[in-house]
Parts: C-alpha cells; structure tokens; sequence
C-alpha cells in the first residue's frame, strides 16, 4: 500500500470515527431533550426527599434503560398515594430507574381523550420511545421487596407482558412491562383509541346522565372536587355526620353504581386484548361482547371476562403478548392476604391508597 493510499484510508477512518462520535452525541441529546420534556412534571417527585439516601445496595447504571411509569390527572389528590409512590422513588434510586410520574395533561395535544383510563396508555405510548422498557403501575401500587429486580420479569420473546389478577378472570390493565417497539406503541395507542371505537352504551360513561348527576350531587354536599377517587373516598369514609362510619342505603346503591361504572374501562381491555390475539371477526368475541353489553353489575362483568378468558385459553405466550399467570408476576392485590407479603414471592403490592392502610391486627386470615 503506497503513501497515498494509506493517507486515504486513514483519512476515511477518521471520518468514521467522527461520524459514529457525532451519531451518538445527538442520540444522547434527543434522548436527554425528551426526558427533560417528561420532567415536566418533576414538582411530583418531591417524594423522593422522603426517603434516605444511604442505600443497602450499589447504584448501577442502567442497560437496557428502564423507566417506571405512573400517568396522573391534574385534579389527583397526591397524598392518597404518597405511601405507594414514596416506595416506588426510593426502589427506583437504589437501582437506578427512571420513575416518571407525567401529568397526563402535559400530553393534551397528543392525547384527546375524555376517558382518563383510556388516556393514560396513550400517554405511556408517547413516552416509551425514550427507553428500552416501561414499568407501567397504577399510583397505588408500592414496593415490598426492593430486593427483586424489574428485569426478572423481561422477555425476549414478548414486547408487552401482563399478568391475571388473582380474584377473578381479569388480565390487570393498570401494570404492564412494554418494550420499546413499533408494534408495542401502536398496541398501546389501539387501546386508547378504543374509547372512539365503541357506541356510548359500551363506554364506562354509558350512565352518563346518572354519572353526572350523582357526581354533582355528592360534589355539592360533600364540597368535594369531581374525581371519582375522592368521591368514592368522601362516601366511604365519612357520613353527614361527618364522623366515619360505613356507607348505608342509597349510598351504598350509588358507591355500587359508580364501582361498576368504573370496572367497565378495564373490561374494555380485555376485549380490546382478545380482538388483538383472536382477530375482529372471532364469532366468540361477539357474544362475549353481548353478555358485556348487558352487563349491570360486577358478576355480569366477571362473566364476560370469564368469557374473554374462555377464548383466550390458558396459554402464557400469544404472539408479542404474554400473560403472566396469577401468582407469577410483580405485583398483587393486598386485601388477598391482610397486606401480609412472602419475601421469596412478593414484589410490589396493589391497593396502596392512604384511605386503605389500616393498622395490621394479628387475626387469622379467611
């Protein structure tokens, strides 16, 4: 190889060099740049002054980039979850996760739903593509067991990976681990965008005169804001007494009513779930879909669910989809056992409102 040639060679792996150095700074920048815009609602994570920063274990950094997501609305009272988010901040500085908690109205111009439910996938759709992997969690679910790892749970062969919820047929729709990919993104956007597929009487605002109504109501005598949380919590805890007490007669008809209106957007999930695995033209789709349409009350729900999960099967893996089954994934319900959790089985823990922690009494369980 003559002078010039070695200068040409050596010249075009100098370019090379500077090329690939330039590529990953501005990757750097546009990853920065969106992670900066989800920090804009960063006057949420005072949380993590709560906690200590010693800590029992070595941060790491983290590969694969793993974020923790809890989407809220403008009106959440904060302090109702406060417990499971304080929990959540601190796993997430010992390992060194991302824990985001957006304002979904941060996402108003991307995101148009009415629904909050159904807002909120939308929202985490806009986010994923800043990380590899996205811990969606409802903001009362907390951690136990900051000794277990979200990468436990990562599989190669699934881009969104749920889990059955233990007391009923119920794929949970508020905790998800989604990877960073087309489909996935498109996946979590099919879902938000159901609330503009369905007629009104398939919507969980179907009652919406009723809805409305109740919700003034109790919002002017109780003096609380129009949040379903706050409401159902306003009813529950305190009476026109204002001392606490349990909910009786026509209250106990309307916390039902509204429980009911609430449980309708999660099983539009599982619909949205079963058209994705089975297709839109599945003749068992239809008449779950009828019994859901039917639906007055939590059985006639988890009859249609049991409908959907009939179709379904008992398969983990469908597709780009899996299904963890009950027991197996990172979080449960808390009520199943008196808030009493196993170190070799537990994670995280579902149902972490302020108004649902009660001093533990050593009784047996039922």
């Amino acid at each position: 190889m003559n002078r010039i040639s070695k200068i040409i060679f050596r010249s075009l792996i100098f370019c090379a060099a500077v090329l690939l150095f330039l590529l990953s700074v501005s990757r750097l920048a546009i990853e920065n740049a969106q992670r900066r815009h989800f920090r804009s609602s960063a006057r949420y994570m005072h949380f993590e002054n709560i906690v200590e920063i010693k800590y029992i274990w070595p941060v790491q950094r983290r590969n694969p980039r793993i974020a923790i997501l809890m989407v809220i609305e403008p009106d959440t009272k904060m302090e109702f979850y406060e417990h499971a988010m304080s929990s959540i901040a601190c796993y997430s500085r010992v390992w060194n996760y991302d824990f985001l908690i957006v304002n979904s109205s941060d996402f108003r111009n991307e995101c148009t739903h009415k629904d909050k439910f159904f807002r909120r996938h939308c929202v985490a759709a806009r986010i994923l593509g800043a990380y590899d992997y996205i811990l969606f969690l409802d903001a009362d679910i907390g951690v136990v067991n900051p000794t277990r790892r979200i990468e436990e749970f990562l599989d190669v062969k699934a881009e969104v990976i749920f889990y059955d919820r233990f007391y009923n047929w119920e794929v949970m729709a508020g905790a998800y681990l989604v990877k960073n990919t087309n489909w996935s993104k498109h996946f979590l956007d099919g879902f938000a965008n159901y609330e503009f597929r369905l007629p009104k009487s398939f919507h969980g605002t179907d009652n919406g005169a009723l809805h409305v109504s109740v919700i003034s109501y109790w919002c002017h005598v109780k003096r609380l804001p129009r949040s379903y949380d706050r409401f159902l919590i306003g009813v529950l805890a305190w009476g026109r007494t204002g001392k606490r007490r349990k909910p009786y007669g026509r209250e106990v008809l309307l916390i039902e009513k509204l429980h009911h209106i609430r449980a309708r957007a999660t099983s539009l999930f599982q619909a949205y779930l079963a058209e994705v695995i089975l297709g839109t033209n599945d003749a068992g789709l239809a008449t779950c879909l009828h019994v859901y349409s039917r639906s007055r009350n939590f059985l006639d729900l988890f009859m249609y669910e049991a409908c959907i999960r009939k179709l379904l099967g008992n398969s983990t893996y469908f597709g780009k989809i899996k299904i963890l089954p009950k027991g197996k994934a990172w979080a449960r319900d808390n009520w199943m056992t008196n808030s009493l959790w196993n170190p070799e089985r537990d994670f995280m823990m579902h149902n972490w409102k302020l108004t649902q922690l009660r001093t533990y009494k050593n009784a047996p369980l039922p």
